[in-house]
């Protein structure tokens, strides 16, 4: 994650890539992100600097702050601040517990393709979150996940498969997703 004087989480470095300035230092990409949301009112810098505050990139974390950026970036069509405006409603990180409107915000940012929103709203649909429990639009979402290469997505249907929730029960269509699930790096359950 963030070290010290450095940013050494390559998500980090890549989501900074850009910056004209000499070294990647937490303060340094801080600054540069509250300069650039200034100057450039777009929802992808208001995205980095709501990063800032999240994770407390050259600042102190403030969620509120995070959460205030990354509404105006998803109202500006956002997909990654989309998706995380809807985390933290359904976290309530900084802003109220509300599973309408992290629904609202996470279908958004699925309807934008992002692969992660994608994934999470077949979940919000089999749980439940904030709309009506529907297993057949859970499988929908997740299957578009999976086609975008998400590791979980291709878990989840198996487990859907496993359990014959929205599916016709199949032990062998299970193992299928899972072997896929693992072949992509999803850390399947201990059983």
């Amino acid at each position: 994650m963030i070290q010290e004087g450095h940013i050494k989480d390559s998500k980090f470095v890549s989501f900074f890539k850009g910056m004209k300035i000499k070294e990647i230092t937490p303060k340094a990409a801080f600054e540069w992100a509250l300069n650039k949301a200034k100057k450039v009112k777009s929802g992808k810098n208001y995205c980095r600097l709501g990063n800032c505050y999240d994770f407390g990139i050259g600042t102190k974390k403030n969620f509120r702050e995070a959460n205030k950026y990354y509404l105006m970036a998803a109202k500006m069509d956002d997909a990654i601040a989309q998706y995380n405006i809807a985390f933290s409603y359904y976290e309530g990180d900084g802003i109220g517990r509300n599973f309408k409107k992290s629904f609202y915000w996470m279908k958004k940012a699925a309807e934008n393709g992002y692969g992660e929103a994608l994934a999470d709203l077949g979940y919000y649909y089999i749980q439940g979150v904030g709309i009506k429990a529907d297993s057949k639009k859970a499988l929908l979402y997740y299957r578009k996940a999976a086609r975008k290469k998400i590791p979980r997505a291709f878990y989840n249907i198996g487990l859907m498969y496993e359990s014959g929730d929205g599916v016709v029960q199949s032990k062998k269509m299970a193992k299928k997703f899972f072997d896929r699930a693992a072949k992509s790096g999803h850390q399947l359950r201990s059983e």
